[in-house]
């Protein structure tokens, strides 16, 4: 007896080959011992004194098989029984499971100038694994680490430019029997391309307090006592004997989105006065992980009262 395969995973099957001295009075797969599980099927004689069949593996095991016909089972045609005839292989139909996986950056928050730097580790050795980042990386290959018995593998992972959104990253081993990973964990990020955007400008009655709120936390991108030169101010229209135009005099951080710019006004508004408030440059305000805040806004204009 003798098979194609000493290792059969839980995606194959195998041949299995009944080589006889001499012609049988009877033979089927019932007359055939299975020692470790699974099922032999279609048995055919395919002449010269040989059978062959299909030999497939329980799922979720992984050991040893021998496949046994046992002595004095079957009988030649004057009815002379057989010897004992086995022949054995190991079957793998567990997929790997993921131990570890992890990254080292320091929050789930990234941007276009982070590397990220992902490591899974399995519970068997793996022939070869990959990685998916949603929406930007598939199945890409990732790089084995040889102190670890091929156990370990990595990848480093560059963070786009072009995305801004929530991404979950997965891995899928493979070992040396074929099987691949079935676990379900992932990362989580958000990818975070896009700078703080003014969302509210309003003024108060006496056109002193201009409150500017922004999309997202955002902080001045250094230290300053004179934080009026993060801001700047514009005005435009107007009319009236004496054209109004208003001056940044402070500037004072409430919280995490919201900046308070003290403003004097010289000349008399009228009510058609229209202050535009930006960054004063696109290097002066930042959100939480470093994209600059643009001085291209939107929502960011307010009329003076008269």
């Amino acid at each position: 007896i003798s098979t194609d395969d000493q290792l059969v995973s839980g995606v194959e099957t195998s041949t299995i080959t009944f080589e006889l001295s001499e012609d049988l009075s009877s033979f089927s797969v019932t007359d055939v011992t299975i020692i470790g599980g699974g099922e032999l099927t279609d048995l055919n004689y395919i002449g010269n004194l040989t059978y062959q069949a299909t030999y497939t593996p329980e799922t979720g095991v992984t050991g040893s098989v021998s496949i046994v016909i046992e002595q004095g089972i079957v009988t030649d045609l004057i009815g002379n029984p057989n010897q004992f005839a086995s022949v054995g292989f190991d079957i793998d139909t567990q997929g790997p499971q993921i131990v570890t996986f992890t990254d080292d950056h320091d929050d789930d928050i990234v941007y276009d100038f982070d590397n990220v730097n992902i490591t899974v580790t399995f519970n068997e050795i793996i022939s070869q694994a990959s990685i998916s980042v949603s929406g930007d990386v598939s199945d890409a290959a990732m790089t084995v680490s040889a102190s670890t018995d091929s156990k370990t593998w990595m990848y480093m992972w560059d963070v786009p430019s072009g995305i801004s959104s929530d991404v979950l990253i997965s891995v899928i081993g493979s070992d040396i029997a074929g099987n691949s990973s079935q676990d379900s964990q992932t990362l989580s990020f958000t990818i975070d391309n896009q700078g703080p955007q003014i969302i509210s400008t309003e003024i108060d009655d006496d056109n002193s307090l201009i409150t500017v709120v922004f999309s997202e936390p955002t902080y001045y991108a250094y230290s300053s006592s004179d934080t009026t030169e993060f801001f700047s101010i514009n005005t435009s229209g107007g009319g009236g004997d004496f054209f109004a135009r208003a001056t940044l005099e402070s500037v004072n951080q409430v919280d995490d989105t919201t900046f308070e710019l003290g403003i004097s006004i010289n000349g008399v508004p009228t009510g058609q006065e229209l202050v535009s408030v930006t960054p004063l440059s696109d290097s002066k305000l930042k959100d939480f992980v470093g994209n600059y805040a643009t001085s291209q806004q939107s929502s960011n204009t307010v009329n003076l009262n008269n």
